[in-house]
């Protein structure tokens, strides 16, 4: 589903920090185990915090122990993967962060239309061939839509150095070095799918101007979308492609309503399968069938 977040406590039973409703960070969860986090820093660089890979949830003593495997991130990485205990509250749930207990994190489900219908993408390959090897995850949840794209895990110089925060990665390579990589290599943006065929972009990162406008369109010639039953590609002018594995497909959110009466599919051709590329650590499936114990 999706999720806001409403609080962050740091430590735990402190005043903490408290999101407006407008500047929630959202987190998309597929049951395929991708995940999506939207986190905008509204103008400041060095905020952003939109993250996205596969987590794997472990049953320890009752509880869930959920670990984010982030195979794209705007922060710098740190040694190991973020780990949280999760606990189901009423209307949402909590995270305490593994193993310290430092961080709680307060959140609630967000209202989608048709949260059952879900389409979950992960990057293989683009065109043309990226210096800096990138990663991405694309998911739809009803009528929500994220994706963050981003160098792989040890690619470039924001995820390629280990060190405490942006501001502190500025430090070390320079403001304009660190900014450009971000500007240019870097993409998180989350929209509205007003109809099959219509995404519009609510938030995306470091481009507050592209609030409103259309980020993909099916009656739009100079971009379009084709697959198959493994793969999904899209194809955008100046011969830019991106290819994406399906992990989950309930739903279309691609073909117009008017094609799919007139009989006609988007067109699919056959994909030639790639190894994907992958970071360090190899993926882990998510065990998706565990359930966060619930508080009385």
């Amino acid at each position: 589903g999706v999720w806001s977040l409403v609080k962050k406590e740091d430590p735990p039973g402190s005043l903490g920090k408290e999101y407006a409703a407008r500047s929630r960070p959202l987190r998309f969860q597929a049951s395929c185990g991708l995940f999506v986090e939207i986190s905008i820093g509204e103008g400041a660089e060095t905020l952003e915090g939109s993250c996205a890979g596969r987590c794997q949830a472990t049953d320890k003593d009752g509880y869930v122990h959920v670990t984010h495997f982030r195979s794209v991130d705007f922060q710098p990485p740190s040694i190991e993967f973020p780990k949280q205990e999760v606990v189901m509250v009423k209307n949402g749930l909590e995270e305490t962060s593994l193993p310290a207990r430092s961080v709680l994190q307060r959140w609630q489900r967000y209202p989608v239309a048709a949260p059952n219908k879900v389409v979950a993408l992960e990057l293989v390959s683009e065109k043309p061939v990226q210096k800096s090897p990138r990663s991405g995850v694309w998911i739809f949840i009803g009528n929500r839509w994220a994706r963050v794209v981003g160098p792989m895990r040890g690619q470039g110089i924001v995820a390629g150095t280990c060190c405490r925060s942006l501001a502190h990665l500025q430090l070390l390579h320079g403001m304009l070095e660190v900014k450009q990589e971000l500007m240019h290599k870097y993409s998180a943006v989350s929209g509205v799918l007003e109809g099959p065929g219509l995404l519009r972009v609510e938030k995306e990162a470091l481009s507050p101007e592209r609030k409103g406008s259309i980020f993909y369109s099916a009656h739009d010639a100079s971009s379009k979308i084709v697959r198959d039953e493994e793969y999904l590609i899209r194809i955008l002018p100046r011969g830019v492609e991106e290819k994406w594995k399906i992990c989950e497909w309930t739903f279309d959110p691609f073909t117009p309503e008017s094609a799919k009466q007139r009989g006609k599919k988007m067109p699919a051709t056959p994909v030639t399968p790639l190894t994907p590329r992958t970071p360090g650590k190899k993926s882990v499936t998510s065990t998706g069938d565990l359930r966060a114990k619930t508080r009385p």
